[in-house]
């Protein structure tokens, strides 16, 4: 929102600059999505995924402890900042947690380059950010429990793919009528990364709901996730039909 936007260049440069071989930075960005005490309505996820910062979209307050303990090593990891968007549903939410570090302990792949700050800062900066620090992002996520299928129907007829509260609001849509996901062939992606896509878990996901089924993308505002779902799922013969926002035109 606007706070992002006045701090823009600061996250942009220190994010370029790398985070230190043992330290890590975790930025929350609160959304205000309906404008309840800002200046506009707003959201920050794609402006963080403009300047290559990977962003964590928690559902529930117990979310943003064990994605935020996941966050901060991420950033480590990779030598780039870590934007954590936290929205006024969950920002007013109160929930009662088990807290299990054992169980929430990240798992840090093995790694054979380099990353972490440095001055001066040299001409491969930006290469870095591309060749290294993203592709390290991604083994990052592919050890760590960042999105998770938490409904597999055996008969796959509709595959939802839920961002952060919005798979609150799915579950609780569904419960509202009564209906049981895995019983009518419905399959429930949770997306706890909103950028980057996690590419090998959630491709496998489209590819196990190709035609006939149908894969049905729940975020909020814009089409942040669904956007880079085409791009991901773009020329596979076995990618099936998407749906998000679309469903929203008259």
């Amino acid at each position: 929102g606007p706070g992002v936007d006045r701090s823009g260049d600061q996250f942009k440069h220190s994010s370029f600059f790398g985070t230190a071989k043992y330290g890590g930075v975790l930025a929350f960005a609160g959304d205000d999505h309906a404008n309840k005490s800002s200046t506009i309505p707003h959201e920050t996820g794609p402006q963080f995924a403009s300047w290559q910062i990977p962003v964590i979209t928690p559902a529930t307050v117990e979310d943003v402890m064990r994605l935020g303990l996941l966050g901060i090593q991420m950033s480590r990891y990779s030598g780039l900042f870590v934007c954590m968007k936290i929205i006024t549903n969950v920002a007013d939410a109160y929930q009662t947690a088990n807290v299990n570090l054992d169980a929430w302990k990240p798992i840090t792949p093995e790694k054979e380059f380099d990353v972490s700050a440095r001055w001066p800062e040299d001409e491969d900066a930006e290469n870095r950010i591309y060749n290294i620090k993203l592709p390290a992002v991604q083994e990052f996520l592919k050890h760590n429990n960042f999105n998770e299928v938490t409904h597999n129907a055996p008969n796959k007829k509709l595959g939802i793919i839920a961002v952060g509260k919005s798979y609150v609001d799915v579950l609780t849509a569904l419960q509202r009528y009564n209906i049981v996901p895995e019983e009518h062939g419905i399959s429930i992606l949770k997306i706890g990364c909103a950028f980057p896509l996690e590419q090998d878990k959630i491709q496998k996901f489209c590819f196990e709901h190709s035609r006939p089924a149908q894969i049905l993308v729940v975020e909020e505002k814009t089409p942040f996730v669904e956007n880079q779902l085409y791009k991901l799922m773009y020329g596979y013969s076995k990618m099936p039909p998407i749906h998000g926002k679309d469903l929203l035109t008259p």
